[in-house]
């Protein structure tokens, strides 16, 4: 289901409760370690932290913003995530998202085109789609940060219903990154290695990566919160891409 501005208000109980919790459950392996200071290492069910997250304060938004980052796939999608996340974050917060997404749009394509002239042919028009992709995928992950982030000490559930969302969207953009790997192991320049290439480009003032863009966003917020680095790179491990982009993670301080 693709959540829009207006479809918001039409998301049921009967969609919201049970979706939440399965997402909550398929997570809960990947956000569980990172969650014990606030739930002295409970068990997670998905269930009981819908439940419990209702009887909290703005707990259903945060339900919402989980179920809003799960279905988010298009353009339109993460422009409904960030329109949830408005009703979490205070106002100066918002004003930080909303510029750093504008900002990171512009870096991400600034240079894509370029990229993609050092692709072989057959393989430039998907890599372009790929990287509008992660457009997309990185203001998902980086509202999911920001809204952890700014969650209060007293909001214990919704800090779960949190969490699992960022663990989604680092998924979602390790997927997409996996993808760009792919284009530069395979259809790259020749004697160019993907992590010569990546240091290279991570190291020009006026270059910036796709990923790059989207940790420098995401890294904006571990000053805050710590948990949001050892979400993305478990989630990341999973997908077996740490040691491909340990040279951008080294940079931007992610510790792996």
């Amino acid at each position: 289901m693709a959540l829009t501005k207006a479809s918001r208000e039409r998301i049921t109980d009967a969609e919201l409760l049970p979706t939440v919790a399965r997402i909550i459950d398929d997570q809960k392996d990947v956000i569980q370690d990172y969650l014990g200071d606030d739930l002295s290492r409970e068990v997670i069910e998905g269930q009981d932290v819908v439940r419990n997250a209702l009887s909290e304060e703005q707990g259903r938004e945060y339900l919402e913003f989980c179920y809003a980052v799960n279905n988010s796939t298009t353009q339109e999608d993460a422009d409904a995530v960030v329109e949830y996340a408005r009703t979490l974050l205070p106002e100066k917060e918002m004003a930080e998202l909303e510029e750093k997404i504008e900002s990171n749009k512009s870096v991400m394509m600034s240079e894509a085109e370029v990229y993609a002239r050092a692709l072989s042919p057959s393989l430039r028009a998907p890599f372009w789609k790929d990287m509008q992709k992660l457009v997309v995928k990185a203001t998902v992950l980086f509202a999911a940060g920001i809204v952890y982030a700014c969650i209060p000490h007293v909001v214990i559930w919704g800090k779960v219903a949190a969490a699992a969302a960022i663990a989604v969207a680092a998924g979602v953009v390790a997927a997409t990154v996996m993808s760009l790997i792919r284009y530069y192991k395979f259809g790259g320049e020749k004697g160019e290695s993907f992590n010569e290439w990546l240091t290279s480009v991570t190291t020009e003032p006026k270059t910036s990566y796709a990923l790059a863009a989207s940790m420098i966003a995401v890294g904006s917020t571990l000053k805050r919160s710590p948990l949001i680095t050892g979400i993305i790179i478990c989630v990341f491990a999973l997908y077996g891409i740490v040691d491909d982009v340990k040279p951008l993670l080294t940079k931007y301080n992610f510790k792996v």
